[in-house]
């Protein structure tokens, strides 16, 4: 940690970094332009390499989060956020989250959970047949763990009748 190495170069925040499992390419959000707010965040993709060009592979409306490389780098999870106005706690919304996953390039984007819940944090399954992740349910907006097929079948929770929160999920 005394040297760090700055590997992006462009304009805004850029977040949420991950590696792919070859540690070749990163994986991150961040703003489309120099100027922009956490709602405008998209994912994208570099070489591992310091200041390379990053690609851009998701363009929506929507916020974007999170991204992760399946373990043989052939998909991506991430999570984005459907609807910033729903689930109020106060002041604060923490608005429905969806689960995302797409090939490795960002193509062939799909919902794998878009079940109007607060779905957060995807970790894949060392096999990468499975996605791990922690969801907060409403009435009591406790997180808990649950497992879901990258096909989009077989939702599971794993901390069923288990008190306080389960959080982060990893492989």
């Amino acid at each position: 940690g005394k040297n760090p190495i700055q590997y992006t170069n462009r304009p805004g925040i850029n977040t949420d970094v991950s590696w792919s499992p070859d540690g070749n390419k990163l994986l991150f959000n961040g703003c489309p332009t120099s100027a922009c707010a956490p709602a405008d965040y998209e994912i994208y993709v570099m070489p591992a390499t310091p200041l390379a060009v990053a690609t851009r592979l998701t363009s929506n409306v929507l916020a974007d989060y999170d991204p992760y490389f399946s373990p043989d780098a052939t998909s991506i999870a991430w999570l984005v956020n459907i609807d910033p106005t729903a689930f109020p706690i106060g002041t604060i919304n923490i608005g429905k989250w969806a689960i995302r996953i797409a090939d490795g390039d960002g193509s062939n984007a799909r919902d794998l959970i878009n079940d109007g819940q607060i779905n957060s944090k995807p970790a894949w399954s060392l096999d990468g047949q499975s996605i791990f992740f922690h969801r907060m349910e409403p009435p009591d907006y406790r997180f808990r763990i649950f497992r879901i097929g990258k096909d989009g079948t077989g939702l599971t929770e794993l901390t069923l009748g288990v008190g306080g929160n389960s959080e982060f999920p990893s492989n």
